[in-house]
């Protein structure tokens, strides 16, 4: 009997066992199955051993493609530079030759299925079988950075063409637009032509380097194109918005290519549109894969870009040819001066007066100013004398006639001499100067009308986000409550097949039955914070004066409460005011203090501080702990809903730091952290000061 009883017991540790590990594997594989990461395992001879679905969809292959290739390479990868990568170069060989681990490594993949080129960011991390120095098999992980490297990319060119346009004329910037457009694009034609509209004619400006010496060489540079005349690439002017043509080939309407010209797969084409009239047109063509909304986004902002450069470039040169034009008739011609006499007759007058008049030196000792004069008549001018004698001196602005008719205009500074009664005037021709004053003026002008359309997009594009985000956010409130309907469903019906059928349902049905609870309560308990958000960001706020001071005291007596047995050392500084929500901020507190007190949970002592601090000359609150801490590393990641930096080693939902980042927001705050793991954390945050 003892033996049998220890062979049954051993039987049933067995069986536990079995099932524990059933249990773990299961929970692995969903853990694997769902990462957000691509993610897969090759042994060191290069055969694959697993992958998960997103790692399947980066690479656009079905999972008994990958599995049945002799090794994990799912094809070409291209570094930064744009050359392939060779095999024994891709993160993962060199992980398994080195045994050290490969990260953060950058490398663009072509996704057959997708048909787009991916970039992703690459670790691969050997792995050894214990008492060995060779690694057997390595774990690979990806995420897909196209859109970051993508945004990066656009700002880095746009700097590079705002310093390229300092020290290189208008038709090399257009053509260093024209060559980075392409490179964003993944095109291989490019070009930059104006538009006159009052003519309807298109005026051809520039290509971009590898469209002029080595794919087109068609091009009539300074040409004019009728609009009548042109081909489908005019269409974004008759539209008067971006054309994309991705089958170039099936249009109707297309008039053929002139001689020379490479055969056009497909284009995009985007017009420049100045005070409501298209001024130019940038179009780029033959990207391997269709066209796309983000070409056109990319397109129209660089388009916008070089035309705004190019306009502010047209200003400076002629701001520099005006300012010239000054220097060299200030540097190279003296004033010119007379002397007149009470009557205003002209007694003597030098060789430039003579020049800027148009008369030689005999025939203007001849005129008085009265001859000259074009503003004053002569009783005016004899008026202007007498006061000129009277005060000393007088400078002023007027407008003489010269030999051939013309008309002058100078600036007169004019000083009496009373020993002799005589009047000793210089004069300046300034009818070049007041010319450039007009142009000036005109520049300003139409630079004002530029900031206030720039203005204008702006404010446009900004409510367009925030209609955006309202959507967003009703969308996912819809969304969360509608799923509530089915999750009572499955928990009602649940309990009735716990409560009347229990006793007669095997053993493995009862489990299956007790996780089909657990799972959708933890659903439930998702949708629920899911709709806790949303209220966050719907619910209407009524600020008035709230004590923090006093919320955090309260929040700390009610985990106190909960948990009576921790011994959590605790500094409130009293007398901490601010204007917001009292709602609101009770749950921002709620939130904040409800981590530092879960965090600190296996810290003895335990300790939460709260209290204010000067940041930047500005007054912030900070909740602060001594936890678990985390890794700066993450801390972009901190206030993402779901996103969770500690795993399963806390409970948690990942959705308290999403809503409060939300609730600090809508006061028209900030908020931050600051963390060490194992030293704990500190979550600061400013508001409106109270009176």
């Amino acid at each position: 009997m003892k033996v049998s009883g220890f062979v049954e017991e051993k039987s049933t540790v067995k069986a536990a066992g079995r099932t524990l590990m059933d249990d773990l594997q299961h929970q692995y594989r969903v853990m694997f199955d769902n990462m957000a990461q691509g993610a897969f395992y090759q042994l060191a001879d290069g055969s694959p051993v697993d992958i998960n679905s997103a790692a399947l969809a980066m690479f656009g292959l079905s999972r008994e493609t990958f599995m049945g290739r002799n090794g994990c390479d799912p094809g070409r990868l291209t570094a930064e530079n744009g050359t392939e990568i060779p095999p024994r170069q891709h993160p993962a060989m060199v992980a398994l030759h080195t045994g050290q681990p490969v990260r953060d490594f950058v490398a663009g993949f072509h996704n057959p299925q997708q048909q787009r080129f991916t970039w992703l960011n690459i670790n691969a991390i050997p792995l050894f079988r214990e008492g060995e120095s060779t690694p057997y098999q390595v774990f690979v992980t990806m995420h897909d950075i196209s859109e970051q490297k993508r945004i990066n990319d656009i700002h880095l060119s746009r700097i590079h063409l705002m310093q390229f346009a300092n020290t290189h004329p208008l038709e090399k910037l257009l053509v260093e637009a024209l060559d980075e457009v392409e490179r964003l694009t993944g095109s291989v034609i490019g070009f930059y032509h104006f538009y006159d509209h009052d003519n309807q004619a298109v005026l051809l400006k520039e290509w971009s380097t590898g469209t002029a010496n080595l794919f087109c060489r068609a091009h009539d540079k300074g040409g004019h194109y009728g609009v009548e005349q042109a081909g489908v690439w005019i269409d974004c002017i008759l539209k008067g918005e971006p054309v994309i043509h991705n089958d170039y080939a099936s249009l109707p309407h297309r008039r053929g290519l002139p001689e020379g010209h490479a055969p056009v797969i497909r284009e995009l084409v985007v017009p420049v549109k100045r005070n409501g009239r298209i001024v130019a047109i940038l179009g780029v063509g033959n990207k391997a894969v269709d066209y796309n909304e983000t070409d056109v986004q990319t397109v129209s902002l660089f388009a916008d870009l070089t035309w705004d450069i190019a306009e502010r470039k047209q200003a400076e040169l002629m701001l520099l040819q005006a300012s010239r034009q000054y220097e060299v008739l200030t540097n190279t011609a003296m004033d010119g001066y007379w002397l007149v006499d009470a009557k205003a007759r002209i007694l003597f007058a030098n060789e430039t007066s003579c020049r800027m008049h148009g008369y030689s030196l005999e025939e203007i000792a001849a005129k008085t100013l009265h001859d000259l004069e074009a503003v004053e008549n002569d009783a005016e001018t004899l008026a202007h004398v007498a006061l000129i004698r009277e005060r000393g001196y007088d400078r002023f602005e007027t407008r003489h006639y010269t030999k051939g008719g013309g008309v002058i205009d100078v600036e007169m500074s004019v000083s009496y001499l009373p020993e002799n009664g005589s009047f000793l005037a210089f004069t300046r021709d300034i009818t070049e100067q007041k010319q450039m004053q007009g142009d000036l003026l005109r520049s300003k002008n139409e630079l004002k009308l530029a900031n206030e359309l720039l203005e204008h997009r702006v404010s446009q594009r900004t409510a367009d986000l925030q209609a955006a985000i309202r959507e967003q956010e009703s969308f996912s409130y819809s969304v969360s409550h509608d799923l509530r309907a089915p999750l009572r469903h499955i928990n009602s019906f649940s309990s009735i097949l716990k409560e009347e059928y229990w006793s007669i349902l095997p053993t493995q049905a009862c489990d299956y039955l007790d996780r089909i609870r657990g799972a959708s309560g933890r659903m439930g308990a998702l949708i629920d914070h899911l709709l806790e958000l949303s209220r966050v960001t719907r619910a209407e706020i009524r600020v008035g004066e709230v004590d923090l001071s006093e919320l955090v005291a309260a929040t700390l007596r009610m985990f106190e409460e909960t948990e009576p047995h921790r011994k959590v050392e605790q500094r409130v500084q009293p007398g901490i005011v601010a204007l917001g929500d009292h709602h609101l901020l009770s749950q921002l507190l709620e939130n904040l203090l409800g981590n530092a007190w879960k965090y600190t949970s296996r810290k003895t002592p335990a300790r939460i501080e709260f209290g204010t601090t000067l940041v930047s000359g500005e007054q912030a609150c900070f909740v602060r702990d001594n936890g678990a801490g985390f890794d700066m590393r993450y801390k972009e990641n901190l206030f993402k809903a779901f996103e969770r930096l500690h795993g399963c080693d806390f409970e948690g939902i990942g959705i308290g730091l999403a809503t409060a980042q939300r609730i600090i927001q809508r006061h028209g705050g900030k908020i931050w952290a600051e963390g060490e793991v194992d030293r704990g954390a500190a979550f600061y945050f400013t508001l409106p000061a109270g009176p």
